[in-house]
């Protein structure tokens, strides 16, 4: 958030107004995992920060098509040699 704060601070507002425009900003955010935590992204690596109706849609979307991402990854990992599975 801080961040933000900065930013906001460069377009010329006060600390307290920044700050103020910041805990606006931030009220309808969500933070952005590449790839998404449902697809195996790591939850300690926020990416960035997007809009959270936004981000739920795309994370409630995952959920019917994580089988098929995992059993295509099964598919090839059964094909690899040893020595490409190292």
């Amino acid at each position: 958030m801080q961040d933000k704060i900065d930013e906001f601070m460069e377009e010329g507002f006060s600390f307290r107004e920044a700050e103020e425009q910041a805990l606006k900003w931030i009220k309808d955010k969500a933070a952005l995992h590449d790839p998404d935590q449902i697809a195996g992204g790591n939850p300690l690596k926020i990416t960035g920060m997007g809009d959270s109706r936004i981000n739920s849609s795309i994370g409630s979307q995952w959920k019917s098509r994580i089988g098929n991402v995992d059993k295509e990854i099964r598919r090839v990992a059964d094909t690899l040699s040893e020595e490409e599975k190292n």
